[in-house]
């Protein structure tokens, strides 16, 4: 089937494909995949309406058919617990069939046909062999660093508790809130005339910008900023990915239709968010051997290629910007792009 060159519909294609890489046991190369061209009625919806980002079959059917997939079937003969279901699945086949072509219809009277048919299905199976492979991880590595970075926690902890005078939850809003600005009163000393407030209640910010603001009045906020750069590395980025080792690799799944913008988006672990910049932290007391009191952690130096093979990182530059100087002809963005010696266009608008 993988191999059919006429389209498939399916619900959840990319997840079909993937199973069946998996269950016969083919290697995983996009040659197996090339020809396929599944019709995902998932897709087809999210496009219409990309705030609905994963509805079920009964959501779609709900929303796009005005009626039930379900069906009730009385049977006197044979089995009839399996002629009932064979009857389901017979019903929900053709609600299928329904869903997906009143979908194409859509696409087609909202311009969207082609977009669809060029580079959301096309996209299906490569997503499912990048999920029928794995990256391999220096476990051991992943391991010290974790606990490297939960011993700097503990340590940070106590800094704080000794500068704020008391023991509080440095991972608690409220209680820090209550130390920074009930206790120490720093907004008070702050050179801004008023600090952000956030939420319903206008309560004082405790952001990072407002905490480095704050950062020369005491060592507390200081501290906190540390403490939740170290806490998002090793929960996130080490623990996270160690949760999600199998065999001593991670593969994560990914999501096409997981965003309203149209980007990609991962999970389990989210290996798109795992930073390129690495973060220095001072060294903790209780590890020793290890040279110099900062340390330089950095999580993707923890991925390992195979034998013989290496690491090629590609990105588009401001690909955003091109298209839309492109697609608009306006002159200055033109100029910008031509002028070679820009490196950053960006920061060029911006300045």
């Amino acid at each position: 089937m993988l191999k059919c060159k006429c389209p498939v519909i399916c619900f959840n294609a990319k997840d079909f494909v993937r199973t069946v890489l998996q269950c016969f046991g083919i290697d995983g190369s996009w040659k197996h995949v090339v020809h396929f061209v599944g019709l995902d009625p998932r897709i087809a919806a999210w496009l219409i309406d990309p705030g609905d980002a994963a509805p079920s079959f009964e959501d779609l059917v709900a929303k796009y058919l005005e009626g039930s997939i379900s069906v009730n079937v009385n049977s006197t003969f044979g089995n009839s617990s399996r002629n009932v279901v064979n009857q389901n699945v017979r019903v929900n086949l053709k609600t299928l069939y329904r869903l997906t072509m009143g979908l194409c219809s859509q696409l087609k009277v909202y311009g969207l046909w082609q977009l669809f048919c060029t580079l959301e299905l096309p996209l299906i199976p490569i997503l499912a062999v990048m999920e029928s492979h794995s990256i391999r991880v220096n476990r051991g590595e992943m391991e010290r660093t974790s606990a490297l970075l939960g011993s700097r926690l503990k340590e940070l902890e106590q800094e704080a508790h000794f500068v704020a005078g008391e023991r509080f939850l440095l991972t608690s809003n409220n209680q820090l809130r209550e130390i920074l600005f009930g206790k120490l009163k720093l907004h008070l000393r702050s050179p801004r005339e008023t600090l952000p407030r956030t939420g319903l209640q206008k309560l004082p910010s405790i952001s990072e910008a407002v905490l480095s603001a704050l950062q020369d009045l005491h060592p507390l906020p200081k501290i906190i900023l540390e403490y939740r750069q170290v806490h998002k590395t090793k929960s996130a980025f080490v623990d996270g990915l160690l949760a999600c080792m199998r065999k001593g690799s991670i593969s994560s799944t990914w999501n096409q239709t997981g965003t309203v913008t149209g980007r990609l988006s991962t999970r389990h672990p989210n290996i798109q968010g795992i930073s390129r910049h690495p973060i220095q932290i001072t060294k903790p007391q209780d590890f020793k051997g290890l040279e110099g009191t900062v340390l330089t952690i950095s999580p993707r130096s923890m991925f390992v290629a195979p034998d013989g093979h290496t690491f090629l990182a590609a990105d588009f530059s401001q690909i955003e910007l091109r298209i839309l100087a492109h697609l608009s002809g306006d002159p200055e963005l033109l100029k910008l792009f031509r002028e070679s010696e820009r490196d950053d266009v960006f920061s060029t608008l911006t300045s």
